[in-house]
């Protein structure tokens, strides 16, 4: 079993690229899942940007699905002044765009203007000192993506593909890695592990991919602090003809630490007399 570190891994060939080796047990479908895919990317965008600037945004696009393999890895950057710098990075495949995403990092600056962010619905910072602990998702290999095997989920909610009525739309829930992980990588790796908010409401399985998908780091997570568990509350926006628009808050210690958006297809026909 490939560890999410080793997935994640880097290597740097040239002034601009880099590449990776994608696993085949991280696998999502026909494609490699979209967390390690933004992981990577985040990665080498940090990398570009220095390590004075952190990185506050990353808005990710998946244009063509990534088999396992190598992959190649180029960055460029769109723009840089005294406070952030703008990259774009790709992943390709024997030439075709698999990934492209866009990462804005940042120093900090002075301000006098503060707004916490949302408290959790649990203040528990962990299942089992929480009121309702949730459920394990069990790995259930050929219902659910390859990848989750390495992710601890625990569901405070209707499981995925068990025909729920409107509760089946948010998700609340806590999470972690099962296998080493650790940096900013980390964190956007167990970010991207839930599914589309409304897949508790299709009444068997049904596939569902990412279009696109921005995250804000509104608060570092504090070191070691990504390698223990997440709480994750998801909501839906709009659901409709196969679309689904959503926001999701991710809390490390009782703190926001991001907050994120996405727009996902859900592939859920009726049933035909």
């Amino acid at each position: 079993m490939t560890s999410f570190e080793e997935a994640a891994a880097v290597t740097r060939t040239g002034d601009a690229t880099w590449t990776a080796t994608l696993p085949p047990d991280w696998g999502q479908g026909r494609t490699t899942f979209g967390g390690l895919q933004a992981a990577l990317a985040t990665t080498v965008g940090a990398e570009v940007a220095g390590p004075e600037r952190r990185v506050r945004t990353l808005d990710v696009g998946f244009p063509a699905p990534l088999a396992a393999g190598p992959v190649e890895i180029a960055a460029e950057v769109l723009g840089s002044g005294r406070s952030t710098t703008q990259v774009q990075v790709s992943l390709r495949q024997d030439g075709v765009l698999g990934c492209r995403a866009y990462v804005v990092a940042g120093i900090d600056r002075a301000s006098s203007i503060a707004v916490p962010g949302p408290v959790p619905s649990s203040p528990a910072d962990a299942p089992d000192s929480a009121d309702d602990p949730g459920t394990e998702l069990p790995y259930l290999e050929g219902l659910v993506p390859v990848f989750t095997q390495h992710v601890d989920q625990r569901w405070c909610g209707p499981f995925p593909f068990t025909g729920a009525g409107p509760e089946g739309s948010t998700i609340d829930g806590w999470c972690r890695h099962r296998t080493p992980a650790s940096g900013l990588a980390a964190v956007v790796g167990i970010l991207d592990a839930w599914p589309p908010t409304v897949l508790s409401m299709a009444s068997g399985p049904s596939p569902a991919s990412t279009v696109r998908w921005s995250a804000h780091f509104v608060e570092p997570v504090p070191p070691g602090a990504e390698k223990g568990w997440f709480r994750y509350e998801a909501r839906t926006v709009h659901a409709a003809a196969g679309y689904v628009t959503s926001y999701a808050r991710l809390y490390s210690g009782g703190r926001l630490v991001v907050w994120s958006e996405q727009l996902n297809m859900v592939y859920d026909p009726r049933p035909t007399g």
